[in-house]
């Protein structure tokens, strides 16, 4: 599942075809929901979207509009601990250590949490977004930065920790040979160039 709006949709033009290649030879359906109305900013809308096809689907891949498919050859999904019920990569950053949701599988065990993010209302307008909800419920402190992981809870022992590969970060923690590169946080015309350059 991916999606775009506004001037997202310029990269997500980029990086769709490999994303419908990589679905096409894992045995993934690929979603794209379109005419979406939230109220809150875009990035907060994958909550309602995974806990939807959650509904239909055991296993949902997320990947952000700006992640290159660089290597499709493995499937993420055999990188995660059968008990787990989501799996992200953790990026080491000058702001600390950050789990990150643009590249985020999600298991049917979810669902309850997703609904628990999506009541963490004092997150809508942080600069993280749901990631910062996240950040809590995985035992981090993040406010003030740097975010460090501070204690154990029952999510965190129900999350899988992918190696970097799986969402190598372009300015903070850049994998050498990475599977899945997410191209953030800079401008679109920024990210476009970079984005064609790792699919190529």
């Amino acid at each position: 599942m991916t999606f775009a709006v506004g001037d997202h949709t310029r990269l997500l033009e980029v990086t769709r075809p490999a994303i419908m290649d990589y679905a096409d030879g894992h045995g993934y359906d690929y979603l794209e929901p379109a005419g979406l109305q939230c109220d809150r900013p875009p990035s907060w809308w994958k909550v309602p979207l995974l806990l939807k096809a959650l509904e239909s689907y055991d296993e949902v891949l997320w990947i952000d509009c700006d992640v290159a498919i660089v290597d499709g050859g493995a499937d993420i999904a055999s990188a995660v601990s059968a008990d787990a019920v989501q799996a992200m990569v953790i990026h080491r950053t000058p702001e600390g250590d950050v789990p990150n949701l643009g590249v985020w599988l999600v298991r049917r065990g979810m669902r309850d949490w997703l609904r628990v993010m999506w009541e963490m209302t004092g997150y809508v307008g942080h600069p993280w977004w749901e990631q910062a909800a996240m950040l809590d419920l995985l035992g981090y402190l993040h406010d003030p930065r740097p975010s460090v992981h501070v204690r154990d809870t029952e999510l965190f022992g129900d999350t899988c920790f992918l190696p970097l590969e799986w969402n190598s970060h372009e300015q903070n923690d850049r994998h050498p040979h990475p599977r899945f590169a997410h191209v953030t946080p800079n401008s679109v015309d920024w990210r476009i160039p970079i984005l064609e350059r790792y699919l190529a």
